[in-house]
């Protein structure tokens, strides 16, 4: 996470479904970063287009800010990006 003196902040995470309408269509959505951070995505200018980019890794500019224990994120913009490869489980790791 790099934040600015202009209070932006880069995020990178998938983007991820946390709200469905009656009929199960996705109408809300979060940024869920690499350590697990949840941030509920604000609807409005390029915030509104990730509702398109689902299960998709991304790097988000915007502001965040936070009421209780919830993060909400007003993007400013975004890159559809290549995920990061996550490390292969080693069977020798395998503990059951």
């Amino acid at each position: 996470m790099k934040k600015t003196r202009s209070g932006m902040i880069t995020l990178e995470g998938y983007v991820a479904p946390c709200d469905w309408d009656e009929d199960g269509e996705v109408i809300g959505v979060e940024l869920v970063t690499d350590d697990s951070r949840e941030f509920a995505i604000e609807h409005s200018g390029p915030g509104a287009e990730l509702l398109e980019h689902v299960d998709e890794y991304v790097e988000t500019r915007g502001t965040v800010s936070r009421k209780e224990d919830s993060y909400r994120l007003k993007v400013h913009a975004f890159e559809v990006m290549d995920a990061p490869e996550i490390e292969d489980w080693d069977e020798e790791d395998d503990y059951y």
